[in-house]
């Protein structure tokens, strides 16, 4: 009887999956569409045969970068930059714990909903582009087909239904050099996510934060007798005047960003924040832009 009434349930969550998979791929797919009409192309400094840009010589460069010809002309030395062809990683992750649940409207979508979108509009984006993608917590190994959005979406929609998330994640089986995106609400201490940063950055590896936010949650929108509760936990906090905690609720959300902006300096790594009620193209943006390397990544 238990096995049945399991087996149901496992059939019931993959229906549900199944369901929703396909209408979270399309959302994604027409944010892409819209950002990379103003993209064109994704040319970097590599060790490919095509052509990319002359810049000058700077101490560390190889003698055997330098272009003669062009150097011969201005007084200037100049080497040739080469696109790169060498496929890299990004990594990807998206958090799925119980606070990226929330919206304070129902004209706006969770964070977690805007977060998965995101993700996978940036998939759509990297792999478009040739990159290899790997999405952390996955089984999924990083690849840069096309079939790795569909994939990456049924795992986005079954972590939600997971319990035991790991709050932080671990970094230690990425590659050195790698780049990684992590998006997420940042509600938790920072020290393990700073401990595993540091141990990233020092294996070469480069990255990017996203903080997403409910306006409601930046601003603290709530007036009077309001009663809090926990979406972590089973906490529940009564405050009888909202407004007169506004500025201290403030001053506190100010600092942790400031923390987390404090630690991506101190490894040269971007941060940026998004809010749910503005348009998610604004986020993928960013986002591209950064590991377009206009953004430090």
């Amino acid at each position: 009887m238990v096995d049945a009434l399991l087996s149901h349930k496992i059939k019931e969550e993959a229906q549900g999956i199944a369901t929703n998979a396909p209408s979270l791929v399309l959302a994604a797919q027409h944010v892409a569409d819209i950002v990379s009409q103003g993209f064109h192309g994704r040319n970097r400094p590599g060790t490919g045969e095509e052509f990319w840009q002359y810049r000058q010589y700077q101490h560390g460069d190889a003698v055997r970068q330098i272009d003669w010809r062009r150097s011969a002309k201005t007084e200037p030395v100049y080497i040739k930059q080469r696109e790169w062809e060498i496929p890299q990683t990004v990594w990807l992750w998206c958090d799925s714990s119980p606070s990226m649940q929330f919206s304070s409207d129902k004209q706006w979508p969770e964070k977690r909903l805007r977060s998965e979108i995101l993700t996978l509009a940036l998939i759509i984006l990297l792999t478009k582009a040739g990159e290899r993608v790997g999405i952390i917590g996955s089984d999924l190994k990083p690849s840069a087909a096309r079939s790795i959005v569909n994939a990456a979406a049924v795992y986005l929609i079954h972590q939600r239904r997971q319990l035991d998330i790991d709050q932080v994640p671990n970094l230690e089986k990425l590659q050195n050099h790698s780049r990684l995106v992590m998006i997420s609400d940042f509600f938790f201490p920072v020290d393990e996510l700073q401990k595993n940063m540091m141990q990233f950055a020092r294996r070469g590896g480069q990255g990017c934060l996203l903080q997403v936010l409910d306006r409601a949650e930046e601003n603290l929108d709530w007036q009077g007798r309001v009663l809090f509760e926990g979406v972590e936990d089973q906490s529940r906090i009564l405050i009888e005047r909202t407004e007169t905690v506004q500025s201290a609720y403030r001053q506190r959300l100010l600092a942790h960003r400031q923390n987390l902006e404090n630690i991506c300096r101190l490894y040269g790594w971007s941060f940026m924040h998004a809010h749910t009620d503005k348009p998610a193209i604004l986020a993928l943006i960013s986002l591209y832009s950064a590991l377009d390397g206009k953004g430090g990544i």
